[in-house]
């Protein structure tokens, strides 16, 4: 497995997909800026009954809402399609690498680049908030709930991806879906109560602040662990079940 893996990796860097995926998560910064260099944004921000870091993690949110179904979706078609085009899906299998095995390791690969960019995308998030002047302390159990829950949303999102990119010679297909899905997910922050049923509605869900009724201000949400629990173990099982499927299917031998 962990050859394979490595061997996925390799086919990343000829894809080019860490700048991809660098160039694609920074889109989201302009939207988040704009939260911060508001006319009086700064001194609003400072006061801590303001909820202070809530406002750029809700801008945050809503840019991961519109980018990361992309992101997961073109990530997906670009390790996968190169089977199809190159016969790979074949000369794996005789090697004794399944279609469903090569799946997974693309999953494990890909999940190797999300994680860390996430990460760095969070960090020149919180760093722009502090260089426009916000004093008040990082709230990091919240931007650290959000992290890790749009972590998990987009593996599933992800191997969900992978697979349909694997089913699907068209790359387009998989693609239109992750735009489709951007769309989707931004929309279900206006729609709470239907989230929960669409896995995009996700990004909404995870999000730990709110509008507050009746005001501009917001309030934070208690984390829906068991819904986003319930998300990742239906998500892994069917991913699972479904790679398993592509190793008895003819067209793959």
């Amino acid at each position: 497995m962990m050859g394979g893996i490595r061997l996925e990796m390799t086919k990343m860097r000829r894809l080019h997909v860490m700048p991809l995926t660098l160039v694609l998560l920074a889109a989201a910064i302009p939207i988040v800026a704009l939260s911060l260099f508001a006319p009086g944004a700064v001194s609003r921000l400072n006061d801590p009954h303001e909820l202070p870091w809530g406002q750029p993690l809700l801008n945050f949110a809503f840019a991961n809402a519109l980018i990361h179904p992309i992101l997961v979706a073109v990530l997906a078609s670009r390790q996968t399609d190169i089977e199809h085009s190159s016969g790979g899906w074949f000369l794996n299998a005789t090697t004794g690498r399944t279609p469903g095995t090569l799946c997974r390791m693309k999953f494990f690969a890909l999940v190797a680049v999300v994680i860390p960019a996430i990460l760095v995308q969070t960090g020149v998030v919180v760093a722009l908030g502090l260089v426009t002047g916000i004093r008040v302390p990082l709230d990091v159990p919240m931007w650290s709930w959000y992290v890790v829950s749009l972590i998990l949303v987009d593996m599933v999102l992800l191997a969900f991806h992978i697979w349909l990119s694997a089913i699907r010679g068209n790359q387009l297909v998989g693609v239109g879906t992750g735009l489709v899905g951007g769309f989707i997910a931004l929309y279900m922050f206006l729609v709470p109560s239907v989230a929960r049923v669409i896995p995009w509605g996700y990004y909404a869900v995870i999000t730990p602040v709110t509008m507050a009724a009746g005001s501009d201000g917001l309030v934070p949400v208690l984390p829906p662990w068991p819904w986003l629990a319930g998300l990742v173990l239906l998500g892994a099982a069917t991913f699972a079940w479904c790679t398993r499927r592509l190793d008895r299917v003819e067209r793959w031998r």
